[in-house]
C-alpha cells in the first residue's frame, strides 16, 4: 500500500518541526500530531506519545497565549495555518481511505470469483482430515 503524500515522511518530518509548540511560533501545530494519530502506518507506543504530547502542550500553549497576547488575531494568525491544512489533509485522508477499502472489496470479489478446481479443495481437506484424526502433536496415554 503506497503512502499519499501526507504521510511521505519529507511532510511528517516537516510537519512535525514547524509544529512543535515549544518554539515561538508553531505554525502547523495540529497537523503532524493529528497525521500521526489517526496513521495506520505509525501503530508504535513512542511516536504516539509524542504525537499525543505535542497536541496536549500546544492546545495548552495556545491557551496561554490567548491569555497573554495583546491582540487573540495575532495568535489566530498564526495558528490559521496548521488548522486550514489539517482539515485538508484530514478531508484527503478520508477519501484516500475510502478509495482503499473500494479497491480492497474490488479485489476480494475478484479473488471470490474465481474457482478453485474440486480435486485441490478435496485433496487439502482430505490431508486436515487424516492428521486430526492421527493425533497430531498428542502422546499416547501409558496406563498405570
Amino acid at each position: 500500500m503506497r503512502r499519499p503524500w501526507f504521510y511521505q515522511n519529507w511532510f511528517l518530518i516537516g510537519a512535525f518541526i514547524l509544529g512543535w509548540p515549544i518554539a515561538p511560533q508553531f505554525v502547523l501545530w495540529p497537523v503532524g500530531a493529528i497525521l500521526v494519530i489517526r496513521s495506520p502506518w505509525h501503530q508504535g507506543m513512542p511516536i504516539r506519545v509524542l504525537a499525543w504530547t505535542m497536541l496536549l502542550t500546544g492546545g495548552g500553549m495556545l491557551g496561554w497565549r490567548l491569555q497573554n497576547a495583546p491582540s487573540p488575531v495575532t495568535v489566530a494568525v498564526m495558528v490559521i495555518p496548521g488548522l486550514f491544512l489539517t482539515v485538508v489533509t484530514q478531508a484527503l485522508w478520508v477519501r484516500y481511505r475510502a478509495d482503499l477499502l473500494a479497491e480492497g472489496r474490488r479485489s476480494t470479489t475478484t479473488a471470490a470469483s474465481e474457482e478453485v478446481p474440486l480435486a485441490a479443495s478435496s485433496r487439502a481437506r482430505s490431508r486436515r482430515r487424516v492428521r486430526r484424526r492421527r493425533g497430531a502433536g498428542r502422546t499416547p496415554r501409558r496406563p498405570s
